[in-house]
């Protein structure tokens, strides 16, 4: 492949890693063409190539590509469709019968995401996921031109992100301050192979419930009647009433944002009970405001809050322009969310129907595919502000033994409803060959995928 910048590693880098991958599929390396020949792959990036750039919210991933002998002609505005375009065209070249030479019909295609946000979220707090996992996960989303990896760090169960200016919170929090955490070398490494595939990475900081691994390295946190609440289910809860807490929270907001580079930060603020807060319901939405301005004041590049829907069901403000996750059904809290959407200019995130872990076995990928995003959402308006949606996968029985094999190839589901404009159900001829199509090129890809029906693939997985 050759492209009109001379030097611009994602695309490179990309070629390759793809090269890499139809290299597996053809087994012949001498032969006679008995077909007109493929001599070049020509990409075109009408804005160039800028080596430091990373994904953001409206990066431009649309393409063309013209597949007409001797050579295959890829445009793009951004370096972003690009990429897009390079892992369709590895979809479009298939092998001959025999496996000797790989193939291309001529043609051409120009494409185009259906929503900006695309995303999956990885919980790395109730099972610990290796590194090895999150960068194969990578490699899955760039196959289904999924761009977001939402990546919610910690919880309630472990604390395995090291901080430089609170180290108590891992070497007490983390299931083991040592082989259980990542550092920031860690972060770094996944967003920069996130930023080669086109995919944002979006930090998580569940705050101020799901915080009880945060209670032994740093107790002070913590008042007394939120210590009685250590038994159930979302207790202990930060002490949001105390400067303290607010002055610790904008520390570790600072600390994060200096790490992960993307525009948006996630700040949680789900499932928090307020037996525990003097003013109660006000006290609440105070807290969550100074969050919110805290995102806004940080240093560098201007940052977008995200918020679980939980925020606005107490009747928060949250600052203009955020985005809020729907996670749960909207119909009893519809009023609060079209008042934040008509004074605050927020957008929203669509998560409730794609949740990976609640589904059963068997077909269990059609009910991901199946979905009707606005079931609930009747009104016009309401429905304008959804600038996307995505999978998420809680790992209560999930860890770096199974992670793959839950998630894929049922959250390509997921990036079908979100990417393209015209989509069929489940039962439409081809969907579920296309599936498991889908699902033999991951496991080629070393992606333990699972089955969706009887059969095989010519490359099995291998341990």
């Amino acid at each position: 492949m050759t492209s009109s910048e001379e030097d611009c590693p994602i695309i490179d880098k990309c070629a390759k890693r793809h090269w890499r991958f139809l290299e597996q599929q053809a087994v012949g390396k001498y032969h006679t063409p008995v077909h007109p020949v493929v001599e070049s792959v020509v990409i075109k990036v009408e804005r160039g190539c800028d080596n430091d750039a990373y994904p953001e919210l409206h990066m431009d991933e649309s393409y063309q590509i013209s597949v007409n002998h001797p050579e295959i002609v890829i445009r793009s505005y951004e370096v972003w469709g690009a990429i897009r375009a390079i892992e369709t065209l590895s979809q479009l070249i298939y092998p001959c019968p025999d496996h000797i030479r790989l193939l291309i019909n001529s043609g051409s295609v120009e494409d185009s995401p259906r929503y900006p946000y695309r995303g999956f979220m990885i919980d790395t707090s109730r099972h610990y996921i290796t590194m090895q996992v999150i960068l194969k996960q990578l490699d899955a989303m760039e196959a289904v031109k999924l761009n977001v990896l939402h990546w919610h760090i910690m919880d309630d169960h472990s604390f395995p992100y090291v901080s430089s200016k609170y180290p108590n919170l891992s070497r007490y929090g983390a299931y083991n301050r040592y082989s259980h955490v990542y550092t920031d070398k860690d972060i770094s490494a996944v967003i920069e192979e996130a930023r080669l595939r086109g995919i944002r990475v979006i930090p998580e900081l569940d705050i101020p419930g799901h915080t009880r691994s945060w209670r032994s390295g740093h107790p002070e946190l913590f008042n007394n009647c939120s210590e009685k609440l250590w038994s159930e289910p979302h207790g202990p809860m930060l002490d949001i009433d105390s400067h303290q807490t607010l002055n610790f929270v904008q520390n570790l907001i600072t600390e994060l944002s200096s790490i992960f580079k993307d525009h948006t930060f996630h700040l949680g603020g789900d499932e928090y009970l307020l037996k525990c807060v003097k003013r109660n319901r006000a006290s609440a939405v105070n807290f969550m405001e100074d969050l919110g301005k805290i995102i806004e004041n940080l240093p560098g590049i201007k940052r977008t809050s995200m918020f679980w829907q939980d925020v606005l069901e107490m009747g928060g403000q949250v600052p203009k322009t955020s985005i809020i996750n729907i996670w749960k059904s909207w119909q009893d809290h519809s009023a609060q969310i079209r008042d934040a959407i008509e004074k605050q200019n927020i957008s929203l995130i669509i998560s409730h129907p794609w949740y990976l872990d609640h589904m059963s076995e068997g077909e269990k990928w059609r009910k991901n595919y199946d979905v009707e995003m606005f079931k609930f959402l009747r009104d016009a308006t309401t429905r304008s502000r959804v600038i996307g949606g995505q999978a998420c996968l809680w790992t209560e029985y999930v860890d770096s033994t199974n992670f793959l094999q839950w998630a894929w190839p049922d959250a390509a589901g997921t990036a079908e409803n979100l990417w393209s404009w015209n989509i069929g159900s489940s039962n439409t001829k081809g969907t579920e060959e296309r599936l498991n199509e889908l699902r033999c090129r991951l496991v080629s890809r070393g992606i333990p995928a699972r089955p969706i029906m009887a059969g095989f693939c010519h490359k099995e997985w291998v341990y």
